[in-house]
C-alpha cells in the first residue's frame, strides 16, 4: 500500500514545491477573446496571457500547485484575475498563508472576476476586515442581482469541498460583527437589505466550515 503523503495535505507539504497531483488529461487552454483571424500567435504577451481562460483550473485549482508552473506564472504577471483567484485560493486554504491569498483575491477582484470577488469579499468580512469587505462585494451589485452572488456561492463551495478548511472561532465573531436589527426578517426570502445581506452571505461559509 502506498505511503507517500497526501499531496492535498497542507500538514504534510505547506510550503514544499514537491506537491505531486496527477493529471487526468491536460486541458485545452483557450483565449477569452478570440482574434479576428483565428491565430493568437501574434498577440502581445501581455494582452494573451491577461485574457487567456483558466476556467478548467478555475474549478480545480489543486491542479495548479505543481502543474503549469510557467502558465501560471506568466499569467500572474500580467494580471490574469482568473490567476489570481486560482493561486488566492491555494495560498489561503492550501498553503495557509492568509495574507498572501487575500492579496491575490484582491487582485482578482480588481479585474472584475465574480467568483474571485466574491471569495474576497466574504473572507475580509470573515477575517475583520468590514468595510472592505462590504466595498468588494458590493460591486457584484447584489441589490439589483442577488442571483450573481448565489451562482459564485454554489461554485466556489464545490471548489473548496477538497481543501482541508480550519473552523476559526475569529469567523464566528465577525459574523456576530454583522448581525443584522431584530427587524430584519431573515427567514423572509423577499426581504434583504444591506443588513441583512452580509450576515447572511458570511453564515453561508461559515455554517459550510463548521458542518463539513
Amino acid at each position: 500500500m502506498d505511503s507517500s503523503p497526501d499531496p492535498r495535505d497542507p500538514s504534510s507539504q505547506q510550503d514544499s514545491n514537491d506537491v505531486s497531483i496527477p493529471m487526468e488529461s491536460e486541458p485545452e487552454i483557450k483565449q477569452t477573446d478570440d482574434s479576428s483571424d483565428g491565430d493568437s500567435s501574434d498577440a502581445e504577451p501581455a494582452t494573451y496571457f491577461r485574457h487567456l481562460s483558466l476556467k478548467y483550473f478555475a474549478s480545480e485549482p489543486l491542479r495548479m500547485v505543481d502543474q503549469h508552473t510557467y502558465l501560471m506564472g506568466s499569467c500572474l504577471e500580467y494580471n490574469n484575475p482568473e490567476a489570481h483567484y486560482i493561486e488566492g485560493i491555494n495560498q489561503y486554504f492550501f498553503r495557509k498563508r492568509r495574507v498572501k491569498g487575500i492579496r491575490h483575491l484582491r487582485r482578482s477582484a480588481k479585474g472584475k472576476y465574480d467568483k474571485g470577488t466574491y471569495l474576497c469579499g466574504i473572507l475580509m468580512l470573515c477575517t475583520g476586515k468590514i468595510k472592505e469587505g462590504k466595498r468588494v462585494l458590493d460591486t457584484l451589485d447584489w441589490q439589483r442581482r442577488l442571483s450573481t452572488s448565489e451562482r459564485c456561492w454554489v461554485k466556489i463551495k464545490k471548489t473548496l469541498s477538497v481543501y482541508p478548511i480550519d473552523r476559526d472561532n475569529k469567523y464566528l465573531n465577525n459574523m456576530a460583527r454583522l448581525k443584522p436589527p431584530k427587524s430584519c426578517d431573515l427567514q423572509n426570502n423577499n426581504h434583504l437589505c444591506k443588513d441583512c445581506y452580509y450576515f447572511l452571505r458570511v453564515e453561508k461559509f461559515v455554517q459550510y466550515v463548521h458542518h463539513r
